[in-house]
C-alpha cells in the first residue's frame, strides 16, 4: 500500500473541497451515493440485526428519512463550513 501517498492525495482532496472547486452536479452525486450506501437492500438474514442495531441506537424511520432529507438539502456553502471544521 502506498499510504503516504493516499494521504497526501486525501488531504489534497479536502483542501479542494474546503475551497469550494466543485460543481453542483459532484455535489448531487456525491448526496446520492451518500443516501445510496445507506439504503442499500438487506439479505433476509441480515434485516434482524439490522433492525435491532437500528432500534437500540433510537434510530427510527422518521430519524432516517430527516437525515435524508437533510442530506439532499446540504449546499456548496454548508459543505465547505462542515469540511473546513
Amino acid at each position: 500500500p502506498q499510504i503516504s501517498s493516499s494521504i497526501k492525495i486525501f488531504k489534497e482532496a479536502v483542501q479542494t473541497i474546503a475551497e469550494g472547486k466543485f460543481t453542483s452536479s459532484d455535489l448531487e452525486e456525491a448526496k446520492l451515493e451518500t443516501i445510496q450506501h445507506t439504503d442499500i437492500p438487506l439479505a433476509p438474514g441480515s434485516r434482524g440485526i439490522t433492525s435491532y442495531s437500528w432500534r437500540r441506537e433510537g434510530k427510527n424511520l422518521e430519524d432516517r428519512q430527516h437525515y435524508r432529507d437533510q442530506m439532499l438539502a446540504l449546499t456548496p456553502q454548508e459543505i465547505q463550513i462542515a469540511v473546513k471544521k
